[in-house]
């Protein structure tokens, strides 16, 4: 009931953003509880895709603020249903900072693709690349629900036993996330 309460709410408040990133922290730590139903599934959609083709520039901080407390609320869940969106969210150019899109997807993410889409930013040369290697981990970790099968990150799990083994990372214990 609470859950379907908030998303009516987000619906509802319009431009009020920071109004509706408090929700999205109540909505967080609820959801770790009960789940995600498909009506804030389909809201979280709505949003991201409503900025697919907007800069930067057009979107105002206090949105950006509520897009990053959202997505970060809703990654709680661990639904592995909001894998794709959170893809597409990384893809946003209102978004610069991608850290929490990145460790969003490392907490949902189930796929060899969520997986290759994270890797893609290990050789970024922005501030992601403790991320990365936290989120690499998280996907690729034994202790998910369905692991990923490890012939299919052969090559990167390769690469990252080098990179700790090497202790060659600008951000010395970064690397050291990424094996579980």
């Amino acid at each position: 009931e609470m859950v379907g309460f908030i998303t009516d709410e987000l619906k509802n408040a319009g431009n009020n953003y920071f109004y509706k990133s408090r929700l999205c922290v109540v909505l967080g730590e609820i959801i770790k509880i009960t789940g995600l139903n498909e009506d804030i599934i389909d809201y979280i959609y709505s949003e991201v895709r409503s900025l697919k083709d907007i800069s930067e520039c057009y979107v105002s901080p206090t949105k950006k603020t509520y897009l990053r407390v959202l997505i970060e609320a809703l990654a709680k869940s661990r639904d592995e249903r909001l894998e794709d969106i959170f893809i597409e969210a990384l893809d946003l150019d209102c978004i610069r900072n991608k850290q929490f899109v990145i460790t969003s997807i490392g907490k949902v993410g189930q796929s060899v693709d969520a997986f290759n889409v994270v890797y893609n930013y290990m050789d970024d040369t922005g501030d992601e690349r403790p991320e990365v290697f936290w989120a690499l981990g998280k996907i690729g970790s034994r202790e998910k629900q369905s692991p990923l099968d490890i012939s299919e990150i052969e090559d990167v799990t390769d690469y990252l036993v080098d990179v700790v083994k090497n202790g060659c990372d600008a951000y010395v214990l970064s690397p050291y996330n990424a094996l579980y």
